[in-house]
């Protein structure tokens, strides 16, 4: 004689496919909600990583491009930039456009961005570029060059200064 509680078990899991389907949904939704999360994780903690540090230096390689800082060291407010970009045979490159992103290594800032003034033999110049806080910052010189092709080299800038309570940190270049 087969015992009661065992005769429900035999009954139960021969008869009911349903439970089985369902736990094996139910593991699959949760496999998938875990690799969700993690994937969206991985995602924001590149996104933070990345804007932070500037992007890297990317296009062709023989293509210098050299950036001043005044005043050095730079300091709280507004700095003159000044980048000279020449080709591999050391030749001024006349001609191209530069878009200058500054970063702070931190995350939690804004990207200040700027346009470089071209100045004549290979030479571009961001007169005011606002350094809105002491600290570690990357400047990313995007150079589009004359035939189309793009150039992106990186600079590390350390700034000191204080922030003034109530202000932009960002100094009047008149004063």
């Amino acid at each position: 004689m087969v015992p009661l509680v065992q005769a429900m078990r035999i009954e139960a899991s021969s008869t009911a496919i349903a439970p089985d389907w369902e736990d094996q949904t139910l593991m699959t939704l949760e496999r998938t909600s875990r690799a969700a999360a993690a994937l969206a994780l991985g995602a924001v903690f590149l996104l933070v990583s990345g804007a932070c540090r500037g992007r890297e230096a990317a296009g062709d390689p023989t293509v210098r491009v050299d950036f001043g800082v005044s005043p050095t060291p730079a300091t709280v407010g507004r700095a003159r930039l000044l980048l000279t970009v020449t080709d591999s045979a050391d030749v001024p490159v006349n001609g191209a456009s530069i878009h200058i992103r500054g970063d702070m290594k931190h995350a939690g800032m804004d990207p200040v961005e700027e346009r470089a003034e071209p100045l004549g033999d290979g030479r571009y110049i961001v007169p005011g570029f606002p350094f809105t806080m002491a600290g570690d910052w990357v400047l990313t010189a995007s150079v589009t060059m004359p035939d189309g092709s793009l150039v992106v080299r990186p600079h590390p800038v350390t700034v000191v200064g204080e922030w003034a309570p109530g202000t932009s940190g960002v100094r009047d270049p008149r004063r």
